[in-house]
């Protein structure tokens, strides 16, 4: 080591906090005295910080440089600009090499003195080493972040090296529009140090490894940044916005057999009557990482200016840097990562954007309810069989009730004259449904509703609420948005029309939908003439499966009989592609002076969703820019003009088909038409252990009526109700016939006694 590392180690000023040293190795940041700043690629400029460690545990920190034995060090700089505290930039690892025994550290009475290590392969008891900017910043001894686990320290030496040019490459990159004075005028700023070595987590003093300094960037081309405030020793950065705002809440999150995050939240009040709500997520070592962000939502209230912000990784990273989607419910807004954990795959098959350790993200919204007090809820990306997946930390959401969601995929779809909405209705219970826009109560449906359409709506974004009840207590909701668009110009119409259809119990059916078109005759050129056609129709891969087009009689009599001369048809996961030529040499063309049906669409349902569903459900086929590969899209094709036509979409309604669910008598297992607690549940006991009769009717076995035929749990219902005054058969039994009123996957095999 130099002389100069020691000459920093001298003239660092730091402050801290007063704590008695831990036990075992305990690694700190004891100072962030200096940076390095490197030239610009693009819009991206690039820096490194210095930073000296610390050890104020009892016993040395290991230190050999090849081995993974040593620590690695994490740069990150963040911001805080109209009360956002958002990270901004990070860095690959520093890997440590050798430690300088310096005595930094002992400027805190708390810490022990300085027992140095003669080899510099550990750093001593209370001794300190100092890492230069220029030494932090040198990319060949800088290695990913992804192959460290933070919880344990571990990670593989020697560590993933890929080639890299330029001169930002691995160092602490950022967006010079996040540092330009005139776009950032007030703005404020943060450098922080992070140390991770597998002694220190070892010991348990994993939860002070975090320090931050403020700092500044000067500079009108080439931007500088300098350390200006001392070091906030053994805080993460995220401290700086509670002590800028004392309004800010911080609350830590300690995960089970894992690490902590740092949730923050701020709500202020908007000039309009709004409320904003600022939150922030940093995982300061957490290795199961952060999916999911959940703040509960009351049922009348509009939320608007849905955010994420999350830092870019880079030089190779393996993630994908996608935003995380959000939903709002009735119940919540939910932000998710866009991806799953690959379980049983190694760790460079996982590319998702999860909220890993040492990166903050934000969510924000706003919303006209004022804040009240409650629990929001944070989901961890990678599962655990023993461990929560998700955890509640206080906070604060807007005030109003807030109600469980089972209904699910609310969908709202302008369909060229109204809004249509509708759901996924799981529960037979409700005894009304109210359909709620922006707030006010628009109409009170039957408990069973799927659908409602709207035929006032006004042009621009609306919110529509549907709320379940019961007895007129709100039990469960959801939410959608739709853009009722400005009237169309005058142009074709191409018309997907609205149709129904029936499924069974196994959730199996079909429908067709007639696609037409039309021109409206203040269109220029009115009558044009039409050659061809392109069309592209989207569905729901969740309820529909497209089987393919077919031509109707103005297609088909084209050419004397012959139809058109080119027409193909492609059904995808989630759409149809339909191109057609009338005729080539251009002679059989068509006028739409007149709505005219040109073709038919057909469709399967997704048995595995409509089975669950025992009122059906309402879709939507939604015209879309495009579909397939390559993709095809949606237009008119003129003699000598393309034609882009206003576009209606239609809602598939289908309802489940009574007069297919056979009628039987639950608990009538043995299906003599009689039921008999000793007789039937003998039946089963025989069926299920001594190789006996198979139940003709698995609904009617099925006593419990939980979806599933058990020998003992549904022998052991009927002898409790039978001789115990258990829990009453539920319907239909045991004195009537009838169908199931319970979606389920069973059915009877043969048509039972009844």
């Amino acid at each position: 080591m130099t002389t100069a590392r020691f000459a920093i180690v001298l003239l660092t000023f730091a402050c801290f906090a007063s704590t008695a040293f831990g036990q075992g190795a305990d690694v700190i940041v004891g100072a962030l005295p200096s940076m390095e700043n490197y030239e610009m690629s693009g819009d991206i400029d690039s820096f490194a910080v210095a930073t000296t460690s610390c050890n104020i545990g009892d016993e040395t920190l290991t230190w050999f440089a090849a081995t993974n034995e040593h620590p690695v060090i994490a740069q990150n700089v963040y911001r805080l600009k109209d009360g956002r505290f958002e990270q901004i930039g990070m860095s690959w690892l520093k890997h440590g090499f050798f430690a300088v025994q310096g005595t930094l550290c002992e400027d805190d009475p708390a810490n022990p003195l300085c027992d140095p290590n003669p080899t510099g392969a550990a750093l001593g008891v209370g001794c300190s080493d100092p890492y230069g900017a220029a030494l932090n910043g040198e990319q060949g001894g800088l290695g990913p972040r992804w192959e460290v686990n933070p919880t344990t320290g571990e990670f593989p030496f020697p560590f993933d090296a890929p080639p890299f040019a330029g001169t930002i490459a691995r160092r602490i990159q950022i967006h010079v529009d996040d540092i330009d004075p005139d776009l950032n005028e007030f703005a404020e700023y943060y450098v922080e140090g992070q140390y991770i070595h597998p002694d220190d987590a070892a010991a348990g003093n994993d939860l002070n490894n975090c320090s931050y300094a403020q700092m500044a960037f000067t500079g009108i081309d080439d931007y500088l940044g300098v350390v200006t405030g001392f070091t906030q020793r053994m805080v993460p950065a995220i401290e700086a916005w509670q002590v800028a705002d004392p309004e800010v809440n911080l609350e830590n999150l300690d995960v089970p057999s894992d690490g902590r995050f740092v949730i923050g939240t701020l709500v202020s009040e908007n000039s309009d009557g709004t409320w904003h709500y600022e939150y922030a997520v940093f995982n300061m070592n957490s290795e199961r990482a952060g999916g999911s962000f959940s703040v509960p939502l009351p049922i009348d209230c509009t939320v608007t200016n849905i955010e994420f912000h999350g830092v870019p990784y880079h030089s190779g990273e393996p993630f994908d840097n996608l935003p995380w989607n959000f939903e709002v419910t009735a119940g919540a807004i939910t932000w998710s990562v866009d991806g799953t954990f690959p379980v049983g795959e190694p760790r460079e098959n996982d590319t998702a954007n999860a909220l890993r350790w040492g990166t903050l993200y934000n969510f924000r919204f706003d919303c006209d309810a004022a804040p009240i007090e409650d629990d929001i809820t944070l989901g961890l990306y990678k599962p655990d069989d023993v461990e929560d997946d998700s955890f509640t930390v206080p906070s604060q959401r807007p005030e109003g009730t807030t109600l469980d969601v089972t209904f699910a995929n609310a969908g709202c779809t302008w369909t060229g004259s109204v809004v249509h909405l509708d759901w996924f209705n799981e529960d037979t219970e409700y005894t009304g449904i109210e359909i709620f826009r922006d707030g006010e109560l628009l109409a009170t449906l039957e408990g069973d509703a799927t659908s409602y359409s709207v035929e006032d709506a006004e042009e621009g974004p609306q919110v529509y609420t549907i709320v379940a009840s019961i007895d007129d207590t709100p039990i469960a909701g959801t939410r959608c948005t739709v853009v009722v668009p400005a009237a169309p110009e005058a142009g074709f119409r191409m018309i997907a029309r609205n149709a129904s259809g029936e499924v069974n119990l196994a959730g199996v059916g079909s429908v067709t939908a007639t696609v037409a078109l039309d021109e409206d005759d203040a269109h220029a050129g009115y009558p044009n003439t039409v050659t061809g056609l392109s069309v592209a129709l989207g569905h729901d891969a969740l309820v529909l499966e497209s089987t393919g087009a077919t031509l109707l009689p103005a297609l088909t009599d084209l050419n004397d009989g012959e139809g058109p001369d080119y027409f193909a048809s492609q059904s995808w996961e989630d759409g149809t592609t339909v191109g057609l030529l009338l005729d080539f040499e251009l002679v059989d063309t068509l006028l739409f002076e007149e709505e005219i049906d040109l073709f038919e669409v057909s469709y399967d349902t997704v048995a595995e969703t409509l089975i669950t569903l025992p009122h059906g459900v309402s879709t939507t086929l939604e015209w879309v820019d495009a579909r397939g590969t390559p993709p095809v899209e949606t237009y008119i094709q003129g003699s000598d003009s393309v034609f882009t036509p206003n576009r209606q979409h239609a809602v598939i309604d289908f309802t489940v088909d009574a007069s297919a669910l056979p009628e039987f008598r639950r608990g009538d297992a043995n299906g003599n038409g009689t039921i008999s607690a000793i007789l039937d549940a003998l039946f089963l006991l025989e069926w299920g252990f001594a190789g006996g009769d198979i139940p003709p009717c698995d609904d009617a076995a099925d006593a419990n009526d939980n979806g599933v035929v058990s020998a003992i749990l549904d022998a052991l219902f009927l002898l409790e109700w039978g001789f115990n005054a258990g829990e009453a058969i539920p319907d239909p039994g045991p004195d009537s016939c009838g169908p199931d009123p319970t979606a389920d996957a069973l059915d009877c095999a043969t048509t039972p006694t009844c």
